[in-house]
């Protein structure tokens, strides 16, 4: 029984394994200077998750397909390992969403069933079993995250762009919802080649059918294309995701009075590393270049022997803001270290 729904031989496990070998993600580089706390703590819930995907989706998946080739007429195996597969695919992109979800700042709770107790996140569960006197102080959190809630609240929070709005748009396409319909059938109402089910209940009329869908009926080429395009999706994203992380391409809120951020190069001979300073210093550097006292200093030892690059590096609204906040907070002590220089 085991045996067969569960196959394995040396030519299995070598085409899986050589699949795998070939399934690589282009994990990117970091953009200069913008590495900061947020960015390392979801590019490591980005590192176990790429694992998980690979163990727990790819693999399966890679498992069903070697199947399909090497046991063609083990029916009931491949419709176990086809609605394994599409289970497992279609589980990928709230997982990616619940890594997105804190790092854009969108906060929708993680699950349903979580409630919220003077801004406490804790499980339900740790309360099923107390009096009803203490169940009122409880108030559910309708805002947990499902995939078309968090791409809504994305799509509102964030101006449209060439990265976070592919990623979103890949989980939308037309065979995801194919997989997405087949999976709900199976989770919800029968399995695949499943013969006998309930059709139709109106009142007290039911209807059961007995229809000719046995294992052997599945389409497994039709449904190994489907299940390969989700694939190459599954790739792209992880690859933009990456992108998005280490190249700090959050795009500008729908909310802001600019387009872009940018922050400027500095040099100073106090070490050989550039500094990054906010670009709207520029403008105000250059009104007040007869002042003793300058806009533009570096943050490291306060001087103002600097030098200013050309180049300027493209950053996300957070950080550039995050950015205005540090170095204004630099101001007191330079203007202290200055007047102790003029003195």
């Amino acid at each position: 029984m085991l045996d067969d729904l569960y196959p394995m031989n040396q030519e299995i496990i070598k085409e899986v394994n050589e699949e795998l070998k070939n399934y690589n993600i282009d994990k990117g580089q970091f953009t200069e200077g913008v590495l900061n706390f947020e960015m390392l703590i979801h590019l490591e819930l980005l590192r176990e998750f790429n694992q998980n995907v690979l163990n727990r989706i790819i693999t399966p998946v890679y498992y069903y397909k070697a199947l399909v080739r090497e046991e063609p007429t083990n029916y009931k195996s491949l419709a176990l390992h086809a609605e394994n597969g599409v289970i497992r695919l279609i589980s990928f992109w709230e997982h990616l969403f619940q890594i997105l979800n804190t790092y854009l700042g969108i906060f929708m709770t993680p699950k349903r069933e979580i409630i919220e107790i003077n801004n406490t996140w804790i499980n339900r569960i740790i309360f099923s079993l107390k009096l009803n006197k203490e169940q009122k102080y409880l108030r559910g959190y309708q805002n947990y995250l499902d995939g078309q809630n968090f791409i809504k609240k994305v799509k509102k929070k964030y101006r449209n762009d060439s990265t976070l709005r592919t990623i979103l748009s890949l989980s939308n396409a037309d065979h995801w919802k194919q997989m997405r319909k087949l999976r709900n059938e199976v989770i919800h109402y029968k399995f695949l080649g499943q013969i006998s089910y309930p059709l139709d209940i109106r009142g007290d009329d039911y209807m059961i059918t007995f229809a000719n869908l046995s294992e052997n009926k599945i389409n497994h080429g039709s449904l190994g294309s489907l299940m390969d395009n989700g694939l190459d999706d599954i790739k792209n994203a992880l690859t933009l995701t990456h992108t998005l992380l280490k190249q700090d391409l959050v795009p500008t809120k729908k909310s802001s009075i600019r387009d872009e951020y940018f922050l400027l190069k500095i040099n100073c001979p106090c070490s050989e590393e550039k500094k990054l300073i906010p670009d709207n210093l520029l403008d105000l550097d250059k009104m007040l270049k007869e002042n003793i006292y300058k806009p533009i200093f570096c943050p490291n030892c306060f001087s103002n022997n600097i030098t200013i690059d050309n180049e300027m590096i493209k950053v996300s609204q957070d950080t550039w803001e995050n950015s205005v906040n540090e170095y204004f907070k630099l101001v007191p002590e330079y203007l202290k270290q200055q007047c102790n220089i003029d003195d």
